[in-house]
Order: structure tokens, then sequence, then C-alpha cells
């Protein structure tokens, strides 16, 4: 009886995992505060990797460094401004691949504090005025239920 060869098992490589770049791809910051994240990149090869930036905004730092398999390292803004859009690319590069994440940073206005009302509950014009409604432009309308001041 004949019977047929066994089938041949395919060869199989495992992929190259190329450095990856990680971190949160949108950030906002009111003008004039700190702004700091941390970016990370890994290689399952465990090879030496770079992790670098590029497109900095004007005061922001970020050094370069070097690891095999994990690197890490702060995006430090000490004071952004001025008001608006920058974008920051992060580049991860073991020597042979690359990989690069962007990050698009929002640098905006303090939020606008409007009152809409102010009450005299006693009616006599005196000091004993208090705040009915307030709005954030920021985040919303908020009312205030306490008395007088």
């Amino acid at each position: 009886m004949f019977s047929p060869p066994p089938a041949a098992r395919p060869l199989t490589r495992l992929p190259r995992l190329y450095p990856s770049a990680t971190g949160e791809r949108n950030r906002s910051v009111t003008v004039n505060n700190p702004l700091n994240f941390s970016v990370s990149a890994t290689d399952i090869d465990n090879d030496i990797i770079i992790l670098s930036a590029g497109n900095l905004p004007p005061g922001a730092v970020f050094n370069t460094v070097t690891n095999a398999g994990t690197v890490s390292n702060t995006f430090s803004w000490a004071v952004a401004a001025p008001v608006g859009i920058y974008t920051t690319t992060f580049h991860a590069d073991d020597g042979t691949t690359n990989s690069s994440e962007t990050v698009t940073i929002t640098v905006q206005e303090p939020p606008v504090l409007l009152i809409s009302e102010i009450a005299d509950p006693a009616g006599t014009g005196a000091d004993a005025y208090r705040f009915v409604e307030i709005y954030n432009a920021g985040s919303g309308r908020r009312k205030l239920v306490s008395g007088p001041p």
C-alpha cells in the first residue's frame, strides 16, 4: 500500500518587532504652565534603541537617549508659550529599522470667568454682595450656593 509523504512543514520566522515609540498623541496645556510627559520605545530583539525628538516647541526639552531593549525619557516644557498648536515627532531607531510618533500640543488661553449676576440679598447696598452665578468658559456653568462672603 502506498502512503503519501508527510506534508512539508513550512519554515516560519518570527517577525522582527520594529522599535515603537509610545505616548499619548494629543496634549493640551494652559499658556505659561508646565507640560511634562513620558515617551518610551521598546524593541523585542533587545537591540540598542536611540530615542529622539524633532520640531520641539520653543523652550521645550527632550534629550536623546540610548539603551538596549527599552528606553524612555521625559518631554519637559517649563513654560508653555505662546498660545498655539505645536507638532513634535518622537523617533525610535535601532540602526536597522525605525518608527516615529507625532504628538500635537495645544497651548490654550486660560479660561475666562464671567460673572452673570451680583446679588445684594439684604437689599442694603452695603458690602453683603455675593456671586449668584458664574460661567467659566473653560469648563461650563457653575452655580454657587453659599451665602454672603
